[in-house]
């Protein structure tokens, strides 16, 4: 078994179960397809379905089913075809759609006012990268030229991507190697299996142990939890084999969070009743 780490693992047996799941023809073909022509990251490999349409924080498989989607890559806070970002990028499309980069244009220096206002100390210069990963390289680079040095400090179990200079720095056994919070802490009072809840806003970690004291990570459960959780519609992430990582877009509303948490209780009663 690889040692847990940022993404799901995707070889427990319960995985094997999900994908015998899928009845619809087009999407077992569509996920066929994806396995023959696409490289995947070892975390996300393979895909848990096929996905038709989205809207708000909800996705939707070729096979009908619905899931609130607290995953999103921690990179989808407006939600799924949110209008006013869609009027915004047909309005820019239809106008200017590509500059290139030996000339200016206004939308990219009013971002990069806007990002230096928001910026705090004397961070006052931009550069945009196409991802997080291109963005510590950059930054790598950066610091190496400005100080003159090559060792750089990074915390244990840290992930910064999975790009060659910042896998380098990555904290990972896998890469070394080759609203919510006061509503989740009454959860916590009820179910054992929780043995911490931390984070701020809509970004949770939810720790799940064999033994509060011990704190000794309780893997099988939160692989349990995943699966069980998607059959009810609610898709989440698992780092590190214990945690879930609860991320849903900005846009939700209360009784949709209450929806999903509740199918966290209920899925949570159904793993403790089997300890």
């Amino acid at each position: 078994m690889p040692f847990p780490a940022e993404g799901d693992l995707n070889s427990s047996p319960r995985r094997q179960q999900w994908h015998e799941s899928h009845r619809e023809e087009r999407l077992r073909s569509l996920l066929h397809r994806d396995t023959q022509l696409f490289l995947h990251q070892s975390a996300s490999t393979p895909c848990l379905s096929a996905i038709r349409s989205a809207s708000g924080i909800w996705l939707e498989d070729y096979q009908g089913r619905r899931f609130m989607d607290f995953h999103g890559n921690s990179a989808h806070n407006l939600g799924y075809g949110h209008p006013r970002l869609i009027e915004t990028l047909q309005a820019q499309l239809q106008t200017l759609s590509f500059v290139p980069r030996r000339y200016t244009c206004a939308p990219a220096v009013e971002l990069a006012e806007m990002l230096t206002a928001l910026a705090p100390g004397d961070l006052s210069k931009v550069l945009l990268a196409t991802s997080g990963s291109d963005a510590i390289e950059i930054a790598l680079a950066y610091a190496r030229a400005a100080t003159g040095r090559f060792k750089t400090l990074s915390f244990w179990d840290a992930y910064h991507g999975a790009g060659f200079g910042a896998r380098s720095i990555g904290g990972e056994a896998m890469f070394r190697s080759g609203p919510i919070g006061p509503l989740l802490q009454d959860m916590m009072t009820r179910h054992p299996l929780i043995g911490d809840v931390r984070g701020r806003g809509c970004l949770i970690g939810v720790e799940l142990v064999k033994d509060r004291h011990t704190k000794e990570p309780f893997n099988d459960a939160a692989d349990d939890l995943m699966y069980k959780a998607l059959g009810r519609g609610l898709s989440f992430k698992v780092s590190m084999g214990n945690i879930v990582i609860l991320s849903p877009p900005l846009t939700i509303t209360p009784t949709e969070m209450y929806q999903a948490l509740e199918i966290l209780d209920i899925c949570m009663v159904e793993i403790e009743n089997k300890l």
